[in-house]
């Protein structure tokens, strides 16, 4: 056990008291998850063929249902790869392992990749909260290629503007594609709007192009503000989105006191 620990993080063939192989895992000693299975096959060898084969799997599945190459290419345990996100921007394509384990086998996921996807950016990012807690090192860099943000994505027939290097998570919130397209629907019912941590805009902008007359996204990131101000300009929405740099509970107080004073003044 000592041996083992002095070589996490690692992979490690997975067995039970009696012996029974149960298949490869990643091993941090220092997580909460001690092992993470990757296949139910002992003593795989983990390279940038096997992690091909799992892309090309992924692939397969979200092109069933995404006309467009924007989209959540690899999602963790869903798709056999725990810790592994994979978002993909066209021809950008923005990795981020969150465990540990996952580091030493970046530049396999990243050769499957070229194999599979052939993007022209692959950028890193390491920069997940959960890293802390198993001691990992924080960083996000770019791989492959030249970056040049922002990146222009396309979701539900509206055009955004993100930094996948230096944006929330991955650059943007694939997770909640189908949160935005259900308020959409409601747009022409919902004339007025107000995104709170709206952060580029994504449902804002998205229910101002639906047909909400007015909408306010309030967000305390000014560059985050910059790319929804750009976003409704690529929209063509004119002044029906109003982005407003401000912590969401302090813009909510002071709102909240504006119309206590105007209905004091009216009695």
């Amino acid at each position: 056990a000592e041996s083992l620990a002095q070589q996490s993080p690692c992979l490690v063939n997975v067995q039970t008291f009696d012996g029974e192989m149960l298949g490869v895992a990643l091993y941090n000693r220092q997580g909460s998850i001690a092992a993470r299975m990757l296949s139910a096959s002992a003593f795989l060898r983990v390279d940038a063929a096997f992690f091909a084969e799992r892309l090309r799997k992924c692939l397969a599945y979200r092109e069933k249902f995404f006309m467009e190459p924007y989209y959540r290419l690899v999602h963790c345990e869903a798709d056999g790869l725990p810790g592994l996100v994979i978002d993909r921007y066209g021809d950008h394509c923005v990795v981020q392992a969150s465990t540990p384990g996952l580091d030493t086998l970046l530049w396999p996921i990243a050769d499957a990749l070229d194999e599979v996807v052939k993007p022209k950016v692959v950028i890193i990012r390491q920069d997940t909260p959960g890293r802390r807690y198993e001691k990992a090192p924080s960083k996000r860099e770019v791989l492959k290629g030249q970056y040049q943000g922002p990146t222009e994505i396309r979701e539900n027939g509206v055009t955004f503007a993100v930094d996948l290097l230096h944006g929330q998570k991955t650059g943007w919130y694939y997770d909640h594609r189908d949160h935005r397209a259900l308020l959409s629907s409601m747009a022409a019912q919902t004339p007025r709007v107000l995104d709170l941590h709206s952060y580029v805009g994504s449902f804002g902008v998205m229910l101002a192009h639906y047909g909400a007359d007015s909408v306010v996204c309030v967000d305390s990131s000014e560059p985050a503000l910059e790319l929804c101000r750009r976003a409704a300009a690529m929209n063509s929405l004119g002044g029906r989105v109003q982005p407003v740099r401000s912590d969401a509970l302090e813009f909510l107080r002071s709102e909240l006191e504006a119309r206590n004073d105007a209905s004091t003044a009216n009695r």
